[in-house]
């Protein structure tokens, strides 16, 4: 299962999309700290974080 983490887990940062099993998925959930992903859904997080991240090192940049 994948699930989009709401807090930094083992070295992965927040809004990261890992995929886990469906034990480990539910201990995060009762705890609020991943939210489930659909399948069809991922290519376009992915991409939308990606121009994200790229905007910020943009950003960075311009600023030095």
């Amino acid at each position: 299962m994948e699930v989009r983490l709401k807090h930094e887990w083992r070295g992965h940062p927040v809004g990261t999309i890992v995929k886990v099993n469906e034990d480990c998925a539910n201990t995060m959930f009762q705890r609020d700290a991943a939210e489930k992903m659909e399948t069809e859904n991922n290519v376009a997080i992915k991409d939308k974080l990606q121009r994200i991240v790229a905007d910020r090192r943009l950003r960075t940049l311009q600023k030095t």
